[in-house]
Order: structure tokens, then sequence, then C-alpha cells
């Protein structure tokens, strides 16, 4: 009898041990989902803010030829990508964008694009 409530003590203390160290982990991730978000919700409204200033002072080519006009979509994109790298902490920095000629793609993702 003696070893039958030696288990079910043994039992008890480690299913005890189990939800008490799921449950740190669970508000453990919950603050760390809250800072992330409030983290995020910030840098949005940073890249809102200057992409708002950059859409203002763009205006479109008049002196390019047709051929090497830059759609609105990719001075977006581009806009977009400069005012990530503004709020962000990266060691990455754009210096130059060139447009490639030639299309290092599969034809599989060229095709899906064209449709």
């Amino acid at each position: 009898m003696d070893m039958l409530v030696l288990g079910m003590e043994v039992s008890l203390i480690g299913m005890g041990v189990v939800i008490v160290a799921l449950g740190i982990l669970f508000m453990l991730t919950r603050s760390m989902s809250k800072v992330l978000i409030n983290h995020k919700n910030r840098s949005e409204k940073g890249i809102e803010e200057v992409s708002k200033s950059l859409a203002t002072t763009i205006e479109e080519p008049s002196q390019l030829d047709k051929e090497e006009q830059i759609s609105s979509e990719i001075i977006v994109a581009i806009a977009t990508a400069v005012a990530s790298t503004i709020n962000s902490r990266s060691t990455y920095r754009i210096r130059t964008i060139k447009r490639i000629d030639y299309d290092l793609s599969p034809s599989w993702s060229r095709l899906g694009r064209t449709e």
C-alpha cells in the first residue's frame, strides 16, 4: 500500500510541475506577443508617415522615354523599402537600385506574374 501512495504522490507532483511550467510558458509568450505587437505598430506608423511624405514629393517622370519610365508600383515598392530601413536597426543599407534587363526567376514564376 505504501508503494501505491508513493506512486500517486510522485504522479501528482510531476503533473503539478508540468502545469506550473506550462503556465509560466503561456505567460511569457503572451507578454512577448504584446511587446512585439506594440513594436510592430510603432514601426508601421513611422513607415506610413515616411511613405506619405515621400508620396507628396514624388512626381511623374517627364523627361524619360516610355521604355525607361518606372511604374508607380515600383516607386511605391522602393519607397516602402527605404522607409522600412529608416526605422529598423538593420545593418543593411540600400545604396543603389539597378534595373536588371534579364530575369533570373524560373519560368513558372514568370508565367504566374504574366497571368
